[in-house]
């Protein structure tokens, strides 16, 4: 039961500067019909957060994207098939962008010290986004074995180290090495080379 309370839009603007870009880095070079396609989830993005899922129309999301209702299911048969679509697109290009983010580091622990961090910090940064996150891939549970867990919610300024240094500490990392590892800066997000 979701008691959170909607009517309030989320837009690729609310995301961290960084994630944004990344979500947006293709569309100029993607052919017109990804383009309108991409358009789609945008506005489907802003519905689902407005509206939850359950409540969300194919009409809602073409009215949001300032295209007929016939555009939408010209792209997607389905309300489900939106979810799907969404879900994916979310996780490819949060997780590229965050994966690319750690690239040139060889160490396992300190990596995925980064990724846990990461997720933790979009909450920080961006709880409406960490919330639809959390609606879209409980919808679509399929797209959960491409990212396997968000450590997502409401947590306090600094829970992002916490957290990895304790992931580390369970991997058989000592304590004075984990927390070392976990207070790293994380390295800057930057677009994935082809």
């Amino acid at each position: 039961m979701d008691l959170r309370p909607r009517n309030r839009l989320v837009s690729l603007r609310d995301l961290p500067s960084e994630l944004a870009a990344a979500m947006q880095q293709d569309n100029a070079r993607l052919p017109k019909r990804e383009r309108t396609r991409r358009q789609l989830l945008a506005a489907a993005v802003s519905v689902f957060s407005a509206r939850g899922i359950a409540g969300a129309t194919m009409q809602e999301i073409g009215a949001t994207a300032e295209m007929s209702t016939a555009t939408v299911y010209n792209h997607f048969s389905t309300r489900d098939e939106v979810v799907h679509a969404v879900a994916a697109w979310l996780a490819e290009t949060m997780c590229t962008a965050i994966a690319a983010s750690y690239d040139h580091i060889g160490q396992a622990a300190e990596r995925m010290s980064i990724g846990n961090r990461r997720y933790i910090w979009l909450a920080e940064q961006s709880p409406s986004w960490a919330l639809l996150l959390l609606d879209v891939m409980d919808a679509a549970p399929a797209q959960l074995l491409r990212i396997l867990e968000y450590p997502l919610g409401a947590a306090p300024p600094g829970h992002g180290v916490a957290v990895a240094t304790t992931v580390l500490r369970g991997l058989g990392v000592p304590f004075e090495k984990a927390a070392q590892i976990a207070a790293r800066p994380l390295p800057a997000l930057r677009p994935a080379v082809a």
